[in-house]
């Protein structure tokens, strides 16, 4: 399991589902990072857009292909990912949300991360890694070119909620 070999990887941090329990630790990580919402809806997270994300899924999908985990260290949320396994088809996970706590950004731990996560993601078979970023996100779009992965195609993504956000979707071929 993914999960199970991301813990083996990365055993300096606790990684978990979020949960309920951790719903405050998850907005105040988010509202950290103003930046990122600022650039992509133009204002700060509601508790609720942070809760109600870890329950969203991706059309054709079930809840036992989403996980929506937490990195601690100590008692400390650092980071958190959502990932679906084997989307958009077979083989295939899709990173749908990556954070890290503004307070240690730029200290390589998503980097870290990431590369433990592919590691983990080899070991389970899975043989592309892709996501969407927004293409105001000058910073998520360097980070994730910097780990080698490259434009597929544009998309709009249409909601009522925010303006209509341009998606770069990225991918990194495992094999």
């Amino acid at each position: 399991m993914i999960l199970n070999d991301l813990q083996e990887l990365l055993h300096d941090y606790k990684i978990k589902k979020i949960t309920e329990d951790d719903y405050d630790n998850l907005y105040n990580l988010e509202l950290s990072n103003i930046d990122f919402y600022l650039c992509t809806q133009g204002r700060a997270v509601t508790y609720e857009e942070a809760v109600q994300d870890t329950i969203e899924l991706p059309p054709n999908t079930t809840q036992d292909q989403k996980f929506y985990i937490g990195f601690y260290d100590n008692d400390k949320l650092v980071a958190v990912m959502d990932y679906i396994e084997h989307y958009p088809s077979k083989g295939i996970v899709w990173i749908g949300f990556f954070m890290i706590d503004i307070a240690i950004k730029r200290k390589k731990l998503g980097t870290k991360i990431i590369a433990e996560f592919v590691k983990a993601l080899k070991k389970n078979d899975i043989h592309k890694l892709q996501l969407g970023c927004v293409d105001s996100n000058n910073v998520g779009l360097h980070f994730w070119k910097s780990l080698d992965m490259y434009e597929i195609r544009k998309v709009v993504s249409k909601d009522n909620n925010r303006p209509d956000w341009n998606i770069i979707v990225l991918e990194k071929n495992l094999l």
